[in-house]
């Protein structure tokens, strides 16, 4: 999954390979994932450790 328009008030920085808990809607668990900046603050890549469902443009993500 691609993330644009990030907002980093909790974490200073993402570092490659970070790993959180990202939620994909308001009331998802959330899942474990792996992110991967591509642009700093602007395009991140999240890569989920087991297939998630509702995926869908313009949802906003969320890590734990």
């Amino acid at each position: 999954m691609m993330v644009g328009k990030l907002n980093l008030i909790k974490y200073d920085r993402i570092t490659p390979g970070m790993e959180a808990t990202t939620k994909i809607r308001y009331k998802d668990k959330g899942a474990l994932s792996n992110l991967y900046p591509l642009k700093t603050g602007i395009l991140c890549r999240v890569h989920f450790y087991e297939n998630v469902k509702g995926i869908a443009p313009g949802q906003s993500a969320r890590l734990l």
